[in-house]
């Protein structure tokens, strides 16, 4: 390949990262996401939104050590999934991993943890004991989530779709649904914070691993190997159990 090619396709890199997926900011990488605390907290201050949370205060930490500047976007959690999709986003915080997802969406080497999945009941619900409680119930989700096999393939239960987790917490406050499914931190998180008046299902089950993901269509890809080191040496020298610490005070 001659030089004058090779200048060509090093100078193309540098312009796509330039906009890269659609990022507002030249040279920054963009990252949509949900308001599920306490992994991605998104707060209205000043007319302006914030963000915080375990998965913002890491990536923030990886963004750093790797020299990437990052722009945040709230969007529904479907929404950002379909955005790394289309190459509108550059990264995801916190998704599980499936074969569908992964058509789209490169998983960064090593997971965030996992934790059990429980069912948050409204004041009047009978408390859920097994699987087979469900029946019959009004059961809100997360629309795009991914909880456990049986229960994404179970075509014969009552599952209502919602844009984020604070929303299904009113709902049942109301009586609009009978059970909430939801990762027990932030179920706990939740309720502890909007003193609703739900209680957890003895039933619980264990959830998927979450990941940092990057949208295969995102000019990131070429830092795969780097964003991996720097979260492996995150994870060694202690920064993300801080992290994880200072949230469940």
């Amino acid at each position: 390949m001659g030089f004058h090619r090779l200048l060509f396709l090093a100078l193309a890199g540098m312009l796509i990262w330039a906009g890269g997926a659609g990022a507002q900011t030249p040279g920054t990488a963009k990252i949509a996401i949900d308001n599920a605390p306490p992994y991605r907290i998104v707060e209205l201050q000043g007319g302006k939104h914030t963000f915080s949370g375990i998965y913002v205060d890491i990536v923030r930490e990886l963004a750093a050590r790797c020299n990437i500047r990052l722009e945040f976007v709230e969007v529904p959690f479907r929404r950002a999934l379909m955005m790394a999709e289309e190459g509108q986003s550059d990264m995801m915080l916190g998704p599980s991993r499936s074969p569908e997802r992964e058509d789209y969406m490169s998983y960064l080497v090593g997971d965030l943890g996992r934790e059990n999945e429980a069912f948050y009941l409204s004041e009047g619900a009978l408390d859920i004991h097994e699987y087979e409680d469900l029946a019959g119930m009004k059961i809100g989700v997360l629309r795009g989530a991914k909880y456990f096999d049986r229960f994404d393939n179970d075509k014969s239960l009552l599952k209502l779709e919602l844009g984020d987790y604070p929303r299904g917490v009113k709902l049942l406050q109301r009586g609009k649904l009978d059970a909430l499914i939801m990762p027990v931190l932030l179920g706990d998180y939740l309720v502890a914070r909007t003193k609703a008046f739900v209680r957890k299902s003895t039933y619980q089950v264990e959830g998927r691993a979450s990941h940092f993901t990057v949208s295969r269509r995102s000019p990131l890809m070429s830092r795969i190997g780097e964003l991996e080191r720097t979260l492996a040496e995150m994870q060694t020298d202690g920064f993300i159990d801080l992290v994880k610490a200072r949230y469940a005070e």
